[in-house]
């Protein structure tokens, strides 16, 4: 299964084909967003988790 987070081969099964350019980057900036978003909390959830074990 896909990783909801990547993108692999720049497949966009849903979306319609016929989606005009302009609204594809305002997709991708907020894509990356999440993606970055994400990325920090679950990091900080790990690091916490590690500090808990050390504690």
């Amino acid at each position: 299964m896909r990783s909801p987070l990547k993108d692999p081969g720049g497949a966009r099964p849903l979306l319609p084909p016929n989606v005009p350019e302009p609204l594809l980057k305002p997709r991708e900036d907020l894509r990356r967003r999440i993606r970055t978003e994400y990325t920090t909390f679950v990091l900080r959830r790990v690091q916490a988790i590690l500090e808990a074990c050390r504690g």
